[in-house]
This record gives structure tokens, C-alpha cells and sequence, in this order.
């Protein structure tokens, strides 16, 4: 998990706790998780408009070189 090992997380969590105190880490720990939970729905948006509009973009060029639209001209 982003290289860090078991001895590391276990340094990170004693420093958390000695920093905001066994009342506010779990207080902390549900902020995080609710702040990860919208930023995964943000990105997921952002991905589904770029999608659609990849499609809609591609639906476009198709319909301009489309022969029997009649946009273009024949010889």
C-alpha cells in the first residue's frame, strides 16, 4: 500500500494518537473516510462527463464523414 510497510503505519498511528488524543482520532478517522467517499464521487463524475463527452465527440466526427448526410460534396 504506497510502499509503506506495516512498521511505518504503526509509527504514523502512534504519532497520530499522540498528536489529537484517543477521543479525537476516531472523530478524525470518520472525517477521512467521508472526505475519501466524496472525493471517489468527484472523480468518478469527472470521468463519466469526460466519457460522455468523448462520445458525443465521436458521434460528431462520425456524422460529419457520414457520405449520405450530404454535407459533403460528390464529383
Amino acid at each position: 500500500m504506497f510502499g509503506v510497510g506495516m512498521s511505518e503505519m504503526l509509527v504514523i498511528a502512534v504519532v497520530a494518537l499522540l498528536l489529537f488524543g484517543a477521543k479525537r482520532l476516531p472523530e478524525l478517522a470518520r472525517s477521512l473516510g467521508k472526505g475519501l467517499v466524496e472525493f471517489k464521487r468527484a472523480v468518478h463524475a469527472v470521468g463519466a462527463e469526460l466519457e460522455e463527452d468523448h462520445r458525443t465527440a465521436a458521434r460528431r466526427d462520425m456524422r460529419s464523414a457520414d457520405p449520405r448526410d450530404g454535407s459533403g460534396t460528390r464529383d
